[in-house]
């Protein structure tokens, strides 16, 4: 199996939870996390967790004058 490093922001609490799993288990976060999200995925694809979503607008990230770079 050929795996991916990712970076992903998750809320602290979620990072705690899992955590706290992984200790429980004796096992690394990793391997918890790819077998959580596949499950999650598959109920997604067999329609049995809907992903709701929502419009979210662009935030200002700064304000130049023209020509200024």
């Amino acid at each position: 199996m050929t795996t991916i490093a990712r970076t992903y922001q998750l809320r602290s609490d979620t990072v705690q939870e899992l955590d706290e799993l992984a200790a429980k288990l004796e096992i690394w976060q990793s391997p918890l996390v790819e077998v959580l999200l596949s499950i999650a995925l598959e109920e997604v694809a067999a329609g049995r967790l809907i992903v709701r979503r929502r419009v979210v607008k662009y935030e200002v990230d700064r304000v130049e004058r023209k020509g200024d770079t």
